[in-house]
This record gives structure tokens, C-alpha cells and sequence, in this order.
């Protein structure tokens, strides 16, 4: 498993080179507890990053798990930044900051002890844009099989702002099942490309801004072709999962780029996740209410004033500088550097002289 406590990182300058083979095969009973956590943790910091598909899952229409102090912010990949930036953090916990003036002395060196505040003006308004977003998304996913199985309340190609389509539950199981494939294809593919390619912050603005669209589109479904029915819908379902995907990490990157010590973010994720949770267990029986008294017409409004809300907060978010980021791709990365892998490099791991 991995360390995320950046204290417990350091490394142990007392314990011989020799000695930092620390694998599947090493007992767990060693002699002296304290050896065998610097070796381990040697050990950890010596290893290149690589994607770990246990990580992280897909983005979840019921429940988003993330972890900021890890590398992969809630997608199957991981996320480095760039070296410049590792430096800066690495040098920040080690030598402490100036409103930090506590400090730990362990067998590894000084280590800095953070005794600042956690939750800074940028935390703060990155965690609202987040609980946002999880509001008005999770409102979308619980609507829309009600709304596609709800009978129609006027004739057909005709706006309807009070019932649905009248479809069936079959139905209802195939937009589904096709929209979790095509999430999985933006995830696997488009993902990495995208958030190399146009950056974190404005990854994160853009994303913001188009989230009314899949919202806003539905209700004129109703007047448009029976024939394009499902088409819009798809339209809709493909349009909600690539922003929803590409946000997420976008946001979260910002939040840990925002966190003023590596010691806080368990605080700062414990904070945000928390609002996210919240955000999803209200948004479903809210938008339902909304339903139930207005017609779907108003639900889907609301869900979209929702994500408007989101755009009108923009503002009063400090734009963040983020160095550029790597992704690495854990389904087409790994493979490729499998079978770049010759005999000498395989002669060498198996001799524990390569990382």
C-alpha cells in the first residue's frame, strides 16, 4: 500500500544501501520495527510512479470516491506534476514554511511540522464548486430513468414540460449500459489526451461552463423528430459524462495545488468529500419534490440553474497557476513499455538493478 503521511516518508540515512531490499518476500517480523519502516520507506520513494488500477474507479453515478493525497484524482490513471513543481513540495516539508515553526527531529533529519490553517479562501471555494457539481450531476443521473419512463403528458412531437416519454424500462437499461461504455472510452482514451493537451485550469473553467448544455437540451427532446428521440438523448448522456469526467480530476488537482502543506490534505479530502456526499444525498429528493410539483420542465430548470449557480461562482475562484501535469496512461502506457522492455532490461530487474 502506499504512504500518503508525508512524514512518515523521510528517509533514513543511518540504514546501509544494501540493506533497502524490501519486497513481497520480506518477513514481517523483522527485528527492529523502526529499520524496517525506513527500509520500506526507502524503498517506496525509490520506485518510479505507475498507475495502479486499484487506485481508483470510474466515476461513480451514485457514489464519488476520490483521494487527493494520492496520485490518480478519482480516474484509473496517474497524475504527476511536473518535476519542478515535486521539488518545491519536497523542499516545503522539509524545510517548513514561515508560519510553521514547530518542528519533529526523527532518525531520517528534521522534518517540518505544519501548525498553520488548513482551510484557506481558494480550499474553500474550490469545495463549493465541487459540492456544485456533485449536486446538480447526481440530480441528472436519478432524473433522467424517471423522466424517460414517465408517461408524456401532450401529443407526440409536441413540447412537454409535464411528463416524459413513455418509454419502457428496456430501454431505460440500454442508454445506461451504452453511456457506462462510452464513459469507460472517455476515461481510457480521451481523458489523458484531453487534460495534457488544454491544461488543468482550463480544463476546469471550460468544463463549468458547458455543464448546462446536456441539462438545458432535454425537455425540447419532447418537440423535436420521434425519430431523433434517442439520439438527443445519447447526445445528452455523452455530453454529461465527458464534462463530469474531465472536471473531477481538473477540480481535485486544483484543490491538493491549493492545500498549503502536504500534512493537511487528509483535512482538505476529508472536507470536500464530505460536501460531495452531502451534495448527492439531498440533490436526488430535492429535484424529485421539483418534479412531482412543477412537471419535469421545472426539474430539469432547476438542475440546470443549478450548474449556472456553478458558472456565476467561477469569479470568485483564484485562479490557480498549475505547472503541467503527466498522465500516465494505465491502459495504453504499461503495454507500450512492456514490449519496449529487451533481455537486458529483464536481465537487470532480475538482478534488482533497475527500478
Amino acid at each position: 500500500m502506499e504512504e500518503t503521511n508525508p512524514k512518515e516518508l523521510q528517509t533514513d540515512n543511518a540504514i546501509d544501501d544494501n540493506a533497502s531490499v524490501f519486497d513481497e518476500t520480506s518477513s514481517l517480523l523483522a527485528p527492529r520495527a523502526s529499520i524496517a519502516g525506513s527500509v520500506r520507506r526507502r524503498s517506496q520513494a525509490s520506485r518510479a510512479p505507475r498507475p495502479s488500477f486499484i487506485e481508483e474507479g470510474l466515476p461513480g453515478s451514485v457514489g464519488q470516491y476520490f483521494d487527493i493525497r494520492k496520485s490518480s484524482f478519482a480516474t484509473v490513471h496517474s497524475i504527476r506534476f511536473a518535476p519542478e513543481e515535486a521539488t518545491k513540495i519536497r523542499r516545503d516539508l522539509a524545510q517548513g514554511r514561515p508560519n510553521t515553526p514547530r518542528r519533529t527531529t526523527g532518525r531520517g533529519g528534521p522534518a517540518a511540522e505544519y501548525t498553520g490553517k488548513a482551510f484557506n479562501y481558494t480550499i474553500i471555494m474550490l469545495t463549493i464548486a465541487l459540492v456544485i457539481v456533485s449536486f446538480h450531476s447526481m440530480a441528472y443521473l436519478s432524473l433522467l430513468p424517471t423522466w424517460i419512463l414517465d408517461e408524456p403528458k401532450a401529443a407526440l412531437e409536441h413540447l412537454d414540460l409535464q411528463g416524459g416519454l413513455g418509454m419502457t424500462v428496456h430501454d431505460v437499461g440500454v442508454y445506461l449500459a451504452v453511456n457506462g461504455a462510452i464513459g469507460l472510452l472517455i476515461q481510457a482514451i480521451i481523458f489523458p489526451i484531453f487534460i495534457e493537451k488544454v491544461g488543468i485550469w482550463k480544463s476546469f473553467i471550460w468544463m463549468v461552463i458547458l455543464f448546462p448544455i446536456p441539462y438545458l437540451m432535454l425537455p425540447f427532446i419532447t418537440a423535436g423528430p420521434a425519430n431523433m428521440t434517442s439520439a438527443l438523448i445519447y447526445v445528452s448522456l455523452i455530453t454529461q459524462s465527458f464534462v463530469g469526467i474531465i472536471i473531477y480530476p481538473a477540480a481535485l488537482i486544483l484543490l491538493k495545488d491549493a492545500t498549503p502543506s502536504p500534512q493537511v490534505l487528509g483535512k482538505v479530502n476529508g472536507l470536500a468529500m464530505s460536501g460531495c456526499c452531502l451534495a448527492r444525498t439531498v440533490s436526488p429528493p430535492l429535484v424529485g419534490i421539483v418534479y412531482s410539483a412543477g412537471g419535469s420542465g421545472a426539474a430539469w430548470f432547476t438542475i440546470a440553474g443549478a450548474a449556472i449557480v456553478g458558472i456565476a461562482q467561477l469569479p470568485f475562484i483564484p485562479r490557480k497557476h498549475v505547472a503541467p501535469v503527466e498522465v500516465d496512461n494505465a491502459f495504453l502506457h504499461r503495454s507500450h513499455s512492456h514490449q519496449q522492455a529487451g533481455p537486458a532490461d529483464s536481465s537487470a530487474a532480475e538482478n534488482g538493478h533497475a527500478h
